[in-house]
């Protein structure tokens, strides 16, 4: 598969996730498909609300008067709404540091050749493009437990596929760690420190794969290969499971790739885990607005996040 059908598709992916994961037999409307899932998990979704009391997301949002999509954060149950961006162009995948002080994202500024990666400070300041430090352009980075590192799935020219590559926080000491020539996307390092999953293209098709930060123990975890839509990877908080996209949905395996098992079919990735204590992933909210929802890792407690507004691309925020 080329690099450009191959970007299509996974764009394809994410946009099904943004529209809630509706097939055309839903097409009355999200509410639908809500009611239709939730009708045996109606009665712990408050208390999974309860439990996210001081947890704070970033995510993406347009809200009135935003000339372009922005990183925002608020907590979880919507309240302390707070702009961090007024960058122009689109935002993707809010990555926060460590320490809760910094927000790494995929910048894209129209085009997919065309997606700066970046680093802010979470209150607006200290924009830091690390694109003109390491000449790589890409997917969103992903913090070492440390804070001291970043992977991404990223490459140097419009035509080359990207490959993951590690880095220091400030855009020094450039490591390819996956081979060359072999497309590479959506990394995340494990809470553990050990690990990195992400998403590898295999004969067109989207499979699930983890290396060390070394580049070494490459190991395939899903093996669809040109029929797979496995994507997204993220980790839970005790790096002992994985989260990922499969065809619309949001399901869940161990982290040796064992035990796959659907989660939620009502809506998939871009989602997030770790460190939060939730799954969380953009769902269908009131009035056709795609918002973020949480739910256990066995199905349980599916909530509204956010109160219900316009949102995708959550990330959470370490507790401190």
């Amino acid at each position: 598969m080329k690099l450009s059908q191959s970007h299509a598709l996974a764009c394809a992916l994410v946009a099904l996730a943004s529209a809630g994961c509706l097939s055309d037999d839903d097409s009355s409307s999200g509410e639908a498909s809500w009611n239709r899932t939730t009708a045996s998990t109606s009665s712990t979704a408050g208390d999974l609300l309860q439990n996210l009391a001081g947890w704070r997301l970033a995510f993406v949002s347009k809200q009135p008067g935003d000339r372009f999509p922005r990183i925002y954060s608020a907590e979880a149950d919507g309240t302390d709404f707070r702009p961090v961006d007024d960058l122009r162009g689109d935002k993707q995948t809010p990555n926060w540091s460590p320490d809760g002080r910094r927000i790494a994202f995929r910048w894209n500024l129209g085009a997919e050749t065309d997606t700066p990666l970046a680093i802010i400070n979470a209150d607006g300041t200290n924009f830091l493009n690390l694109s003109k430090t390491t000449g790589l352009k890409g997917w969103a980075p992903s913090w070492s437990p440390d804070g001291h590192k970043l992977v991404a799935a990223a490459g140097s020219k419009p035509s080359t596929p990207p490959s993951l590559y590690v880095m220091d926080a400030d855009g020094s000491n450039v490591r390819r760690i996956t081979e060359a020539g072999r497309e590479a996307q959506y990394a995340q390092w494990s809470p553990a420190g050990d690990w990195i999953a992400f998403t590898f293209v295999v004969d067109g098709g989207f499979d699930i794969f983890k290396v060390r930060p070394d580049g070494s123990d490459l190991t395939a975890l899903t093996d669809d290969g040109g029929s797979g839509t496995n994507n997204w990877p993220i980790w839970s908080p005790d790096s002992k499971q994985l989260g990922y996209g499969r065809e619309g949905s949001l399901w869940v395996m161990n982290a040796d790739g064992s035990g796959k098992h659907l989660v939620t079919d009502v809506g998939g990735v871009p989602a997030a885990w770790a460190p939060g204590p939730y799954l969380t992933f953009g769902c269908p909210g009131d009035s056709d607005v795609i918002t973020l929802c949480a739910i256990r890792a066995d199905g349980s407690g599916l909530t509204r996040l956010l109160g219900g507004i316009e949102a995708n691309f959550p990330g959470w925020r370490p507790r401190r």
